[in-house]
């Protein structure tokens, strides 16, 4: 690993600058796109020095750039240029999301000679397939096995553990999901005293934690910011659900890892075919509630069994870095044949 201080770029500061008007904002964007291929120019050209030296002296056999941001595309593509290598392009963000509309033909040309693909899910893959001339392989990210292995955290007899992970897409899913959890509360507490704890723990803590403040005389709640994995793993492995907000603009690798702690898990406000699909092949329990009326139904049955956590196939070896690291490589291998992935 090769650390790269990034370059100083006025242009780049202006466009990230919240004093920048939008207009200009939008006007930047488009020309460091046209001009430099990316928006992460102090980076990628900081790494220009280094380049000839990497081809010269490692002599790679292909280069692989991760998307995220053309950046690191026109690194590899530069790097394989200069090593005389094929180079191949990966995707974790969808194209027609993080690309301007207006750019996304243009740019999409510009690294049309990537002679192999890969994808971190179905979802990615067929974007990747209507922008390039490549069949993307699917190379899920893996699970770590604390998600199967650690041991759950202490809970008190009785009580019913949700957490809710990972990002704040929409604030109107979040809003809604709030009421859904206030109805199904409200209903709870008017039969019975109830024990229940809602847990947050993500990047988003500062806006979920007044959201989840609305349930705190109906529940006890808690937001945490990131969690160490195997603290993660043992708070997810107690939790009666695992839930999340799903976007429709993104796969949700969380999915596989809240699979691998054996316990059911909700996407609000829906999900994809792949990810029901991914759920049903590893014997996991995937709920898919479109609104927050579906919640009460949903939480009630979950509540009617809370079994122990039971372990899936998502820790199998499909899905263990060891195994997909073999897929990945053997992507390598037919791309240093130069084949067509």
């Amino acid at each position: 690993m090769l650390a790269v201080r990034p370059l100083r770029r006025a242009l780049l500061d202006r466009i990230r600058s919240t004093r920048t008007p939008v207009m200009l904002r939008k006007a930047l964007v488009t020309w460091s796109y046209l001009r430099h291929s990316g928006m992460f120019t102090d980076f990628s050209q900081a790494t220009q020095p280094y380049l000839t030296v990497l081809a010269r002296e490692f002599q790679p056999q292909a280069t692989w750039g991760l998307f995220g941001n053309t950046d690191c595309w026109l690194i590899a593509q530069r790097l394989g240029r200069l090593a005389g290598c094929p180079w191949a392009a990966d995707m974790k963000d969808s194209w027609e999301v993080f690309m301007p509309s207006t750019l996304q033909t243009i740019i999409a040309r510009r690294f049309s000679d990537m002679a192999a693909s890969t994808a971190n899910a179905e979802f990615n893959a067929q974007v990747l397939s209507r922008w390039f001339p490549s069949q993307p392989c699917v190379v899920y990210s893996g699970v770590d096995r604390s998600f199967a292995d650690a041991a759950p955290t202490r809970l008190d007899q009785g009580v019913f553990r949700l957490t809710l992970t990972g990002s704040i897409y929409d604030h109107g899913s979040l809003e809604a999901f709030i009421d859904g959890l206030s109805e199904w509360l409200t209903k709870l507490t008017g039969v019975k005293p109830v024990g229940v704890e809602i847990v947050y723990a993500g990047g988003d803590h500062a806006i979920v934690r007044p959201a989840l403040e609305r349930l705190a005389g109906l529940a006890r709640v808690e937001a945490h910011p990131y969690l160490p994995l195997p603290e993660l793993a043992a708070l997810c492995r107690s939790a009666a659900v695992n839930t999340y907000l799903w976007d429709p603009n993104c796969f949700h690798h969380k999915l596989l890892e809240l699979l691998a702690c054996g316990r059911p898990v909700l996407a609000f406000p829906g999900e994809t075919e792949e990810s029901r699909g991914l759920a049903a092949d590893t014997g996991g329990e995937l709920f898919c509630c479109a609104a927050s009326a579906d919640l009460a139904e949903t939480l009630d049955l979950i509540r009617g069994r809370c079994p122990a956590p039971a372990p899936h196939d998502v820790c199998s070896a499909s899905f263990t870095w060891a195994a997909l690291a073999v897929r990945l490589e053997r992507v390598f291998q037919q791309v240093t044949r130069q084949t067509r992935v």
